[in-house]
C-alpha cells in the first residue's frame, strides 16, 4: 500500500512539475517574443523616420529646383518684354 500511495503521490507531483516548467517555458517564450516584437516595431519606426526625412529633403531640393527654373522663365520673359517694348519704340520714332 505504501508503494501504491508513493508511486501516485510521486505521479502526481511529476504531473504537477511538468506543468510549472511548461508554464515557465511559455512565459519565457512570450518574453523573448515580445522583446522580439518590440524590436522590430523600433527598428520600422526608425526606418520609417529615415524615409520621412530623406523624402523631405528630395521634395524641398525639387521645389528649389522648380522655383530656380519659373525665376530663370520669369527673367527670361521679362527680358523678351523689354525687348519687344525697344522694338516698338524705335519703330515709333
Amino acid at each position: 500500500m505504501d508503494k501504491t500511495v508513493f508511486s501516485i503521490l510521486a505521479f502526481v507531483l511529476g504531473i504537477i512539475i511538468g506543468v510549472v516548467v511548461l508554464a515557465i517555458i511559455n512565459h519565457i517564450r512570450n518574453k523573448k517574443t515580445e522583446k522580439k516584437a518590440d524590436s522590430i516595431i523600433a527598428s520600422a519606426k526608425k526606418e520609417a523616420e529615415k524615409i520621412k526625412r530623406e523624402t523631405l529633403f528630395e521634395t524641398k531640393e525639387e521645389i528649389n529646383k522648380l522655383k530656380l527654373e519659373a525665376d530663370k522663365e520669369v527673367k527670361e520673359k521679362k527680358n523678351e518684354v523689354k525687348e519687344s517694348e525697344k522694338r516698338l519704340l524705335q519703330r515709333e520714332k
